[in-house]
């Protein structure tokens, strides 16, 4: 695994990096969300909620300013676009971006080629 810099990962229950993972610069991954049941108290002191793991898969390139949210696993060999929040999992090869990221390639073995999603 390898990271051009300034990733941070949050793991208040499990985050799970696979072999041969590349971080572009400045990361963000959380297994879990700050509360905001209640608009009248401060946000840091409310509890922890939407905690799952997160799982990212042997061999994907994770771009520049990427955030990976809670519950998500980042399939073999994907690809997230720089500046994506990945809110839903994202099969194996596959290249995803925007926020919410969205798959927009997707590998087609027989052909050896990435082919344009619809």
């Amino acid at each position: 695994v390898t990271s051009t810099g300034i990733l941070t990962i949050s793991a208040m229950q499990e985050v799970t990096v696979e072999d041969d993972v590349m971080f572009a610069l400045n990361v963000l991954i959380s297994d879990g969300m700050h509360g905001f049941e209640n608009a009248t108290e401060p946000y840091k002191y409310q509890k922890m909620c939407r905690i799952s793991p997160v799982v990212v898969k042997r061999g994907c390139w994770i771009g520049q300013n990427v955030v990976i949210m809670p519950g998500v696993t980042v399939g073999e060999l994907s690809i997230i676009g720089a500046n994506s929040v990945v809110t839903k999992s994202i099969p194996a090869r596959c290249i995803a971006v925007g926020a919410p990221a969205r798959v927009i390639r997707k590998w087609e073995e027989n052909n050896r080629k990435w082919i344009e999603t619809t």
